[in-house]
């Protein structure tokens, strides 16, 4: 239908609108912590790394804590969200997808049953929610 309508492929779409194309799934890893020793990555590039860190350290506890189909949605979804390497910022958004990792989530809140864990997840993710909300304030991007 694209085509007989004329208009462009999805991947031409996404490369000349939205800067992105599909790459092997940790290159844009790679090319993060490349921008990073070249000094060249902003501060939400580093947070878009940690976010990306952290979900892979979550995503080892949903194989060990969850049943099956947890652990395959996990790693399908989160293989697929980093294969999208955007042009200036190759994890650019990763913050957002991680959202759709839902079983990351349940791996967190079992956690919190220990009151350690539970402070340092609160805290922590208090920290990044004000930045996130001083930079929406500013008008800065949160995505």
């Amino acid at each position: 239908w694209r085509a007989s309508m004329g208009f462009p492929a999805l991947s031409t779409v996404q490369r000349s609108y939205w800067h992105r194309v599909t790459t092997l799934p940790f290159r844009p890893i790679a090319s993060t912590l490349g921008r990073l020793t070249a000094n060249q990555a902003s501060f939400l590039e580093l947070m878009d790394l940690a976010v990306v860190v952290l979900m892979l350290a979550l995503g080892v506890m949903v194989v060990k804590r969850l049943a099956l189909t947890y652990s395959a949605f996990f790693w399908v979804v989160m293989m697929f969200n980093l294969t999208q390497l955007r042009i200036p910022e190759p994890l650019s958004d990763q913050a957002r997808y991680a959202f759709g990792l839902f079983p990351a989530f349940m791996v967190l809140g079992q956690l919190g049953s220990d009151p350690r864990a539970n402070r340092l997840v609160t805290y922590s993710f208090f920290a990044g929610w004000i930045y996130l909300a001083g930079q929406f304030i500013l008008w800065g991007w949160v995505g």
